[in-house]
């Protein structure tokens, strides 16, 4: 019974049956009583639902072990990602202690430098043409209506635009309040909340790309015990 009720069809009406508002909506109690039930001998339901428990735990199973691959891929790039703007690509360079405590230490030649020689703030207000952005720790900065398209739900600016920030292709968008998205590269121009602080990078100095991934490391070693 329980996987007679799981049914598309039966679901589909229910759902065109409920009635109320928001998160209180609920079937009707008549169309419980109602609904017409396809059943079988009780031997056929057993071995009906011994069937579903065996196919299901089985595919149940196999998810498991695809999020299980998917965590690890996760880890590994972003394994990668710390390994590659923390150490280069060079595993025999000479290495040296950068004195920062996060970073540890670096290939020789590298120098380090503070971000305000890397980067200014930009004051710019939004502009007439300017589209909505949002960011995102899953998409980046996107345009708010393709975030929107996706199922995903935002706060609309419906008045006092005005405070609103420009931002254009290439800046960095730290966001004040982390939940909302970190910091994020942008590859776009619009316009985002006031919330957020637009960095532009000095280009004789900040390849954009690279510090993209930087600033998304943890600094996690790729082989923490050592190379396979």
């Amino acid at each position: 019974m329980f996987y007679l009720l799981q049914e598309h069809d039966f679901k589909q009406q229910a759902t065109a049956s409920m009635y109320g508002a928001g998160g209180l909506k609920r079937v009707p109690v008549e169309m419980i009583k109602n609904f017409s039930l396809n059943t079988s001998t009780l031997e056929n339901q057993r071995t009906v639902a011994t069937y579903i428990d065996r196919k299901t735990a089985r595919i149940d199973s196999i998810i498991a072990d695809k999020e299980k691959l998917i965590e690890l891929l996760k880890e590994k790039r972003q394994a990668i990602i710390s390994e590659a703007v923390t150490r280069g690509l060079d595993p025999s360079v000479p290495m040296k202690d950068s004195g920062v405590d996060w970073i540890g230490e670096v290939p020789a030649h590298w120098e380090m430098s503070q971000s305000r020689w890397l980067f200014s703030s930009r004051k710019d207000r939004v502009f007439p043409d300017d589209e909505q952005l949002t960011a995102s720790q899953q998409l980046g900065i996107v345009y708010q209506k393709d975030y929107m398209e996706q199922g995903s739900r935002v706060v609309q600016v419906i008045t006092g635009a005005d405070i609103l920030k420009h931002v254009e292709p290439n800046d960095f968008v730290i966001s004040m309040r982390s939940f909302q998205g970190g910091i994020e590269w942008s590859g776009l121009q619009g316009k985002i909340s006031s919330a957020y602080v637009m960095l532009i990078p000095d280009q004789s100095l900040v390849y954009s790309p690279f510090f993209k991934w930087l600033l998304k490391s943890d600094n996690r070693p790729l082989y923490p015990y050592g190379k396979p």
